[in-house]
């Protein structure tokens, strides 16, 4: 949160020593040790590793611990984590919302974004990336 409260606070773009460096490992878990309904202790269960990219995250290999109910079969994750990033998604909600606020909201055109997204973010983004972030934000705007 500290990090989200010096970048709004920040001028644009974003110096170098700002940046994160690229492909960070962050490890994140629940915190859990026993299944709340039922009480009996959780196991870890690792999942692959992800290289989501956010405006705030920067570039991270993202190595997350699940917790599963050996008894009801629960999996329980980083709601930290789940509030950023998407579910099997590679980008996070952040860049979503910058891609579609700059094309519905600004009337921005793809090759625009990229742009800005790269000279102001440091953040190489696929144009057709770009239109499925568009697509998306749409989608769930609705």
């Amino acid at each position: 949160m500290l990090r989200a409260e010096l970048l709004r606070e920040c001028s644009l773009p974003l110096p170098e020593w700002c940046q994160l460096p690229k492909h960070y490992l962050l490890e994140v878990e629940t915190g859990l040790s026993h299944c709340p309904p039922c009480g009996k202790k959780l196991r870890k269960r690792y999942t692959p590793d992800r290289y989501p990219v956010g405006l705030l995250l920067g570039e991270p290999v993202l190595r997350q611990k699940r917790m599963e109910c050996p008894s009801c079969g629960r999996l329980y994750s980083c709601e930290a984590i789940d509030r950023r990033v998407p579910p099997q998604s590679n980008y996070a909600y952040d860049v979503l919302i910058e891609v579609g606020l700059a094309r519905f909201g600004d009337y921005r055109q793809t090759y625009e974004i990229q742009r800005d997204l790269r000279e102001t973010h440091h953040r190489r983004v696929p144009t057709t990336t770009i239109l499925y972030l568009a697509d998306r934000f749409l989608d769930w705007f609705a």
